[in-house]
């Protein structure tokens, strides 16, 4: 008995068609720099009408941050790796904030360097949509969980603020990443994140 081939779902085929524009939205970009490339000829080199692309995405901006959501999902792994490693090695919730805040500017670079850099320019025009600081972004509720765990821990005093802790986190993640792309990868990014996040974790577990 000759079994039917399954065709693709419409949820399937609409992410197929997001991921098609996004991939093809990004060669433009990358050939023709972000400012000179139109949401027209994104449709025509994707082979996809304008009507689907704003169905998916409202302008260039929100094409170019497409791929954060794969990002909180690599955090969110990130995570639970680090729950298991816990359980299995006698993890502390300090070396397991440690572990996960070195682990953010590498996560960050997985998007390649155009994506990043379509972010940066993103943020300083549209303050107000900081994406990074955002309560319910992946890496904030993370942050937050693993703070708590330390101060449960005695760790971390518990009237440290957590909002100065993630703040402090965060800029030195942008930092790193930052002057990475400025420089051309000039350094070694995971051990500079090691190093870094070291400092300024012993540098919180002194506040009393």
């Amino acid at each position: 008995m000759i079994t039917k081939k399954k065709g693709l779902t419409r949820s399937e085929k609409s992410a197929k068609t997001k991921q098609r524009i996004f991939q093809g939205a990004m060669e433009l970009f990358e050939k023709n720099g972000f400012e000179n490339v139109t949401m027209k000829e994104i449709a025509s080199f994707t082979q996809t009408s304008i009507g689907s692309i704003y169905h998916f995405f409202k302008d260039k901006d929100s094409i170019a941050l497409y791929m954060m959501a794969a990002i909180d999902h690599q955090y969110q792994e990130y995570f639970k790796e680090l729950g298991i490693m816990s359980v299995s090695k006698s993890m502390s919730a300090m070396e397991q904030l440690k572990r996960f805040c070195v682990r953010i500017p590498l996560i960050s670079v997985s998007l390649g360097d155009l994506s990043l850099s379509l972010i940066y320019i993103h943020g300083l025009k549209h303050l107000e949509q900081d994406n990074l600081r955002m309560d319910n972004r992946q890496i904030y509720v993370i942050l937050e969980y693993l703070i708590n765990k330390c101060k449960e821990e005695g760790s971390l005093d518990i009237f440290c603020s957590n909002e100065d802790i993630k703040r402090r986190i965060i800029i030195l993640a942008r930092g790193l990443l930052l002057d990475w792309l400025f420089s051309g990868h000039a350094f070694d990014i995971e051990r500079e994140s090691d190093y870094m996040m070291s400092l300024l974790l012993d540098e919180i577990k002194k506040i009393n």
